[in-house]
């Protein structure tokens, strides 16, 4: 009797089925409770409740109508098209009538080309203003070279060079002087010290850590999603590992205290396994593709334990 509740009604029999009963119908037939579709669409359990009664007066509006239902239909794997047609036929809501927007005569078309042009002609004067501006003050902050004066015939003072550093006389021993040659300072020179280079970030001998290895008393539970399907696993502490509708080609690998506690939506298009090992879930599967079951730690002696 639960399986023939649960096999979903034919189509030309869901056409005329109202929009409430096709979700509530579906979603018992995927085992899932009103506050597991709340939770998943992110939406109050009274909008939940109000969908699947048919009770559109207390929604917000058309639009959001739509959305719900375009939603709520892909997470239970309904024809979403169907369902928005039917609300359209059952509610005919009264949307708003858009007009065209009122065209530009010529007119202002032409104001707004000539505003236009003009800008651009403004703008390049002020870049060709600002350059100018920065070119002539460079040409003016640069000094004239100095000139000899013919009239007193005396040399314009050079330009000033640029300070030395001082140097320190290197000491020498007391010499008598002669009348050829002068005692000149001798100048130290200073030795630039090599750079050193920066000491290597591994040192010889010394290898890279470890990878983490699976903490004690935790289990290693592997996902693997063939077909598109509802999943939510629990750890023995009650930590929710996942929970929500996984698309095909999805791998998960999820760490916890076992036994773990799966629910599938459909069953057959995912593959688990434990600690590396594969689980078999077959037995589990129920008449509508769900299942629900507990995943212990594979024994030593081989095989992993499955229970309802």
């Amino acid at each position: 009797m639960d399986d023939e509740r649960n096999q979903p009604l034919p189509e030309s029999q869901a056409r005329h089925e109202p929009i409430g009963t096709r979700l509530r119908l579906r979603r018992e037939a995927l085992d899932l409770r009103i506050e597991d579709v709340a939770r998943h669409l992110h939406l109050d359990t009274s909008v939940v409740r109000a969908l699947e009664s048919d009770d559109f007066d207390a929604l917000p509006g058309p639009a959001y109508i739509k959305g719900y239902l375009r939603a709520y239909g892909q997470l239970l794997e309904l024809d979403v098209r169907v369902l928005i047609d039917a609300y359209r036929a059952q509610a005919h809501p009264a949307e708003p009538e858009l007009k065209p927007a009122v065209e530009m005569n010529d007119r202002m078309a032409l104001r707004g080309r000539v505003y236009a042009f003009g800008s651009a002609i403004a703008l390049v004067l002020i870049l060709l203003a600002a350059w100018w501006y920065t070119h002539d003050q460079s040409i003016d902050t640069n000094p004239p070279v100095a000139e000899h004066s013919s009239a007193s015939g005396t040399a314009a003072p050079a330009a000033p060079t640029p300070a030395i550093a001082p140097t320190l006389p290197l000491p020498t021993t007391a010499t008598a002087p002669t009348a050829s040659t002068t005692a000149m300072p001798q100048t130290a020179t200073v030795p630039i010290p090599p750079s050193v280079s920066p000491s290597p970030a591994v040192v010889a001998g010394e290898t890279a850590a470890p990878s983490a290895a699976t903490p004690a008393g935790q289990a290693r539970l592997q996902l693997n999603l063939t077909h598109r399907s509802w999943v939510q696993v629990d750890d023995a502490k009650g930590q929710q590992l996942v929970y929500g509708l996984l698309d095909a080609g999805t791998h998960r690998l999820l760490t916890g205290s076992a036994p773990f506690s799966v629910f599938l939506g459909y069953a057959q298009g995912v593959q688990l396994s434990i600690d590396g090992q594969r689980v078999d879930i077959a037995p589990h599967i129920r008449a509508n593709h769900t299942a629900r079951f507990k995943v212990s730690v594979p024994s030593d002696a081989g095989g992993t334990g499955t229970s309802p």
